[in-house]
């Protein structure tokens, strides 16, 4: 799976949680409170990997029933969301990346004058 393209991932990620009953009761993944709803979930991924940062620092391990643990796991569970989002949603990821990063290219040094 290493040589996944990031549209690649999007249908796994997301063929996997159809096969493990995540879109069972689903009647439209376009509606904006399911929409919502997975970004708060992102939201939650994003505050975990603080919290594991805040606590154990950028260290990473394995759990006694296999679960991966730790910051890097928290940050692999925010791209999983996004992705899953994207596909069920029919956006292509790969190709809005590839926009957005050309755009950024030409943008100036620390755009819009924000400290971070």
């Amino acid at each position: 799976m290493s040589d996944f393209t990031i549209r690649d991932w999007q249908r796994e990620v997301h063929d996997l949680a159809k096969e493990k009953g995540w879109y069972d009761d689903l009647p439209d993944a376009s509606n904006p409170v399911w929409i919502a709803a997975r970004l708060a979930l992102v939201h939650s991924e994003l505050s975990e990997a603080l919290e594991a940062l805040r606590e154990h620092g950028l260290r990473s391990w394995v759990g006694a029933n296999g679960k991966p643990e730790g910051f890097g796991s928290e940050l692999a569970d925010v791209v999983i969301r996004v992705l899953d989002a994207a596909e069920s949603l029919g956006i292509d990821l790969d190709r809005e990346m590839v926009k957005k990063h050309a755009f950024n290219v030409g943008r100036p040094p620390r755009h819009g004058g924000k400290s971070l």
